[in-house]
Parts: structure tokens; sequence; C-alpha cells
């Protein structure tokens, strides 16, 4: 048997069941304070001479500002889902940016409810537990959805795809900024399978898409 055969046969799948993807935002939500003091759960986007290396939040609000830019909708009156909101970083960003905005985010994450619902007080945000491949949100309601460094957990899942497409306006967007895999998952070789393996695991994620593939579906 190869090496990479033996791999594939230990792979530790269900790596993002609901409970472990629970779990691990219950207990690193209060440590992402170090990484941000906005509480935003990503990483950054990097623009010589406007944002600054030594100052991770100039970076990591810009990646939200990227996103809100990419969304492309009305400055007033328009309602957006965050789909995998975590403590509400990016919500608070966008509606202290857009005042005018409404903004739904979701999490499997009670810890995550409660504490960033403290922080969207007096802000047009809320945060509802839910599963963003099963919302609660009805047809064609949403002006636009974004999804940042979330829809990794369910592998980039078509049934989450799926979701973002029936709760959103015809003509709207769908912005995802995400980790994703340049090759399909068996075109790895055995170096890469083991790290990507390793990754899935420490971080609950179901798995990482192909950019081509997610970009078709």
């Amino acid at each position: 048997m190869s090496t990479l055969t033996l791999l594939r046969k230990l792979k530790l799948r269900k790596s993002a069941t609901k409970e472990k993807i629970i779990q691990f935002y219950d207990e690193a939500t209060e440590d992402y304070e170090f990484w941000s003091k906005d509480f935003n759960m990503h990483f950054g986007y990097y623009i010589p001479f406007k944002t600054n290396v030594f100052k991770r939040d100039s970076m990591l609000n810009e990646l939200t500002h990227q996103v809100f830019n990419r969304l492309d909708v009305p400055k007033r009156n328009s309602l957006v889902a965050d789909l995998g909101c975590g403590i509400g970083g990016s919500i608070r960003y966008g509606l202290r940016k857009y005042p005018l905005l409404s903004i739904i985010g979701v999490t499997l994450s009670p810890f995550q409810v409660r504490e960033g619902n403290k922080r969207l007080k007096q802000m047009n945000g809320v945060i509802l537990e839910e599963n963003y491949c099963t919302t609660s949100f009805k047809n064609d309601s949403i002006n636009g959805a974004y999804a940042i460094e979330s829809f990794c957990h369910s592998g980039h899942s078509r049934e989450a795809l799926r979701e973002a497409y029936r709760i959103i306006k015809p003509g709207s967007r769908l912005v995802i900024a995400d980790a994703f895999l340049k090759k399909n998952e068996d075109q790895l070789c055995t170096g890469s399978t083991y790290c990507y393996e390793q990754l899935c695991k420490g971080w609950s994620l179901e798995g990482l898409g192909s950019i081509h593939d997610v970009k078709t579906h």
C-alpha cells in the first residue's frame, strides 16, 4: 500500500461536525481579541502604502472593506446577510461605515450569538443561532450576502452555495473571502495531503473546495 493510499485511509473526516465547530469557536473566540481588537476572525488584505503590516487591524478591516465594496448593495435600506459571522466583527465594521444598512449574521455558536449581540446594541444588526446551509430567511429576501472564512467549515459545499442563492434577490451578489485549494484534493502530493488533513483537523474544517470548482458551482 502506498504512503498516499495509507494517508487517505487514515484521514480524519468529519472534522467539521456541528459539535466540533461550536466547541472550536466557543473556546477560541476570546483568543481572537489578541488577533484583533475589533474581533475580526479572519486574515487581512494588504495594499502598499494604505495598510500597515505592523498594524494588523488595518489589514483585517481592509479585507472587510473589500468585501463590502464587492457586495455593491445600495447603502440605504438594504438587508445584508453575514453567513458565518463569528462574534460580529465584520457586521460592526459594515454598520459603522454604512449606518443605514441592516445586517443579519448567522452562527452555530450560542456563545458567539450572546457575546456578538451585546456588541451590536444600538446598531442595525443582529446575530441568529442558525446554520448557513439552512437559514430561516425567505426566498429572494436579501440584498446581498457574504461569507468570510466560514464556508470552509462546510467544505464550500453546494448546500451552502444553494442556500445563499435561495435567499438573495435576483441580480444580487454573494461575496466569499476564504482559503481554497488550487487543485483537486486527489491531485495533492503525499506531503500536501498530510498537511491538508492536519489543517482540517486543527481548524474544524470539512475541507477546502478547489477554487475552480467553487467558481463553477
